[in-house]
């Protein structure tokens, strides 16, 4: 008898992390009957309603709840109820601000609970009220090793508690374009929520110095604007600088391995990130990426990925760090080409699959110990 697993997003936006639940319901359909537990009409049950096939060998079930406060008794009723009637025995969690009506919906129901982290958190959770929430925790999961960290350094940890390290996996294609199927043009691309921290305003400042030395390129950014003020300043900026021909601003994109394909460099001078899927798609197109050094992207460099890396927020040395890659774009395209290797080693479906697989069997064995 398969195990009935229930993933849990009920954020209302569409990012990352939100792609990140859908994902992983696909994933694990593939071994498990799953229900993807969403949030009432927020935007990532819209996404999936508009979705005209989700892309699995066997479809999960979608389940929502309406809700305005993240801890009311209703949620945590209809929640309980939820688990009761569909005999649920394991919980994925993403996020963490539910976790405060879902555990208590959980009590007493022998279920296990997973946490899954995808960003650095910054704020402390030792207080009395969180470790009574964390405690109940069976496995801590993180994208990346920069992340485990940070949870051991933030979070109250137990030693019942499996703490791991699973990634995202991703689909390696034939996705290598030849030199003579691009543009004349040189593309480079960035992808991201239109936010201040990640990195479209850096990007723009690295793009204008380098046009001094290369009137051939062009950039476009791909992602929602989540922040209409940083959108006004980026366009008051190109105005100012007559920028406008040479800057395309794409919005969200379901695909964006569209535009990934036609990129000659990938630009992502972001704050800092959990494990960027979007990065991982660069990486298996083989194209050359520039990024900040913070966060996960040290992790990958030690892991055998091959890109560029500058010192964290030095707006001087991405500026250069552009340049050059443009000076040798033929250099640094065949030593990106690497990573693809890398990808179908480390983060293919069925490697990741298997990890999950492994963890779960653990958490079921472990409670059926307890």
């Amino acid at each position: 008898m398969k195990s009935k697993i229930s993933i849990i997003c009920l954020s209302p936006y569409l990012g990352g992390m939100e792609l990140d639940a859908l994902k992983l319901a696909d994933l694990l359909s593939l071994e498990f009957e799953i229900s993807l537990c969403l949030r009432a009409d927020s935007l990532l049950h819209s996404h999936v309603l508009q979705q005209s096939k989700i892309d699995c060998k066997n479809k999960f079930s979608i389940k929502t709840f309406k809700f305005f406060s993240n801890f009311s008794l209703p949620l945590i009723w209809r929640l309980r109820r939820f688990f009761c009637l569909e005999k649920v025995n394991i919980l994925i969690v993403f996020g963490s601000s539910e976790l405060k009506a879902i555990i208590p919906a959980s009590l007493g129901l022998g279920i296990g609970l997973i946490n899954l982290h995808g960003t650095n958190k910054n704020v402390f959770k030792k207080s009395l009220f969180h470790r009574l929430i964390y405690s109940k925790i069976n496995a801590h999961i993180a994208l990346s090793k920069t992340l485990l960290e940070n949870i051991k350094f933030i979070l109250p940890i137990y030693n019942h508690q499996i703490l791991r390290v699973i990634p995202n996996y991703f689909s390696i294609i034939d996705n290598v374009i030849k030199d003579e199927q691009r543009s004349n043009n040189i593309e480079i691309i960035h992808v991201g929520r239109i936010v201040p921290g990640k990195g479209q305003w850096e990007a723009l400042l690295a793009f204008k110095f380098a046009m001094a030395f290369n009137s051939n390129i062009k950039i476009s950014f791909v992602g929602s604007v989540e922040d209409e003020v940083y959108y006004s300043k980026i366009n008051e900026f190109l105005l100012e600088n007559e920028m406008q021909k040479f800057v395309t601003f794409l919005g969200f994109q379901k695909d964006v391995n569209y535009f990934l394909k036609d990129a000659n460099v990938f630009l992502y001078p972001s704050y800092g990130e959990g494990l960027p899927g979007v990065v991982f798609q660069a990486f298996s197109f083989g194209i050359p990426i520039l990024c900040f050094e913070n966060t996960v992207f040290p992790e990958l460099l030690e892991t055998g990925f091959s890109f560029c890396m500058v010192e964290n927020l030095n707006q001087e040395k991405l500026n250069h760090g552009l340049k050059k890659i443009l000076e040798d774009l033929a250099s640094q395209k065949k030593l990106a080409l690497n990573n693809i290797q890398i990808m179908k080693d480390f983060f293919s479906k069925e490697k990741v699959l298997v990890r999950w697989k492994d963890l779960i069997s653990e958490v079921i064995e472990k409670l059926n110990k307890s």
